[in-house]
Parts: structure tokens; sequence; C-alpha cells
């Protein structure tokens, strides 16, 4: 990739949950991944955003993003950075550290059951190309 490419996705949400984890994940062996502009909308109510900090604006990860590196869990590669962003200011850097990274970014939100969401999001890749996969779970 040489710029953001926006992806959006289509959930529609089973019955009986009201809980919600957006996760991405992120495989790195060298380069960066940049994640902005992350939202989740009702389709039927588009003026309400469900994500906390979706722009990363805040300059953190605030306290609804939740950041883990299960390989090497003392390296802290991923980060709000100020020099790649979509829009705004910021956005969310995941970096291999030199050996190699897989991690994950979740943030876990309420939702209603049996209702249609968009999540939209942009994503930048610097480097040799690797992986990154966004998974949505409801409970």
């Amino acid at each position: 990739m040489t710029s953001f490419n926006k992806y959006s996705i289509e959930y529609i949400s089973p019955a009986n949950v009201a809980t919600a984890m957006l996760m991405f994940e992120f495989t790195t062996v060298w380069g960066s991944w940049y994640l902005d502009d992350v939202s989740i909308k009702e389709s039927a109510n588009p003026n309400r955003e469900l994500i906390d900090n979706g722009g990363f604006e805040t300059g953190n990860l605030g306290s609804k993003w939740n950041f883990c590196d299960e390989r090497y869990p003392w390296i802290t590669d991923g980060t709000i950075v100020s020099h790649t962003a979509h829009s705004g200011e910021y956005s969310y850097e995941s970096k291999d550290p030199g050996v190699g990274s897989q991690e994950y970014l979740t943030q876990i939100f309420n939702i209603r059951s049996n209702t249609k969401y968009r999540i939209e999001f942009y994503v930048f890749y610097s480097g040799q190309p690797t992986s990154a996969k966004v998974t949505m779970f409801s409970y």
C-alpha cells in the first residue's frame, strides 16, 4: 500500500447479545501498520458512534482501547503517533520491534440484538507485506 485504504464491513448482531468486542490483529515481520478513523454505527442510526477515540485524537489509547502482544508481552510496539495519519493528527501504529510481532488492539462496547452495524476504518502499511485482520465478537 502507498496510502491509507478504507475498509467497510456490515455486521448483524445475533439475538440475545448486549456487548461486542472489535479486535484488530496485526502481524508484522518488518515495517509498520497504521490504523485510523475506526467507526462502528448502527445502520439505522448513523449519528451514534459506538467506538471511543476511533481517530486516536486524544494522543493516546484512552481508557477503552486495549493492547496486547502475546509473543513478546514485555515489548510495547503499538503506540499512537503523529507522523502518519489518515485524518486529524494521530493514528495507531503497530510496529515491528525487530523480532517480528503479532499484536492485538481491542475495544469493548454495548450493542443491541438483531441489529445491523457498519464498521469502517482506514489502514496503511509501510514495509514488508504481512497481514492484518479485523474480527467482531458479540456476547
